[in-house]
């Protein structure tokens, strides 16, 4: 039998650091704060949890503000769903359904373009900066979206701005 030249002990084999503990680490080197170890999963996350629910309020809010525009009183909005109304009903879902059409062209052609400038963004820069700008863009459509809530009385084409923006 090979007895070994030196036995290692408990406290000299290499350790793992925690990830608490690279984080401490990081963040008391000169009382700067290291970018390393912060990562874009939770801002991801609330991105797309946002988006999700963004939708929905969407839709609903530019069918109010078709209705709106249409009949000049939230009553007559508000009962659209009576079988006396059916024809107005018919015209509101129809206008909100061309909106959400030039919504979605609105969403989607920058984004078309801006796929090309994110990608070199992230070749040269940091890939987090590419990920982070389109959620800087959905926080200021949202913002867009509620001055829309508050001043419902407004064209249906302020809500395309937004759309943009994201």
């Amino acid at each position: 039998m090979i007895e070994p030249t030196a036995e290692l002990k408990h406290d000299d084999l290499p350790r793992e650091e925690s990830f608490i503990v690279r984080v401490k680490k990081s963040l008391s080197l000169a009382g700067s704060w290291d970018v390393r170890w912060v990562t874009v999963e939770p801002l991801i996350l609330i991105y797309m949890l946002a988006s999700g629910v963004h939708a929905p309020a969407l839709s609903s809010l530019t069918y109010h503000k078709v209705c709106i525009h249409k009949y000049h009183s939230t009553i007559t909005c508000d009962n659209l769903h009576n079988s006396s109304n059916k024809h107005k009903e018919d015209y509101v879902q129809g206008v909100t359904s061309f909106w959400f059409l030039l919504h979605n062209v609105a969403n989607e052609l920058p984004a078309i373009f801006l796929s090309f400038l994110y990608g070199s963004l992230s070749d040269n820069f940091s890939r987090k900066l590419a990920l982070t700008l389109p959620c800087l863009g959905q926080t200021i459509s949202m913002f867009g979206y509620l001055l829309n809530s508050v001043f419902i009385d407004s064209h249906v084409a302020y809500l395309l701005i937004g759309q943009t923006i994201s």
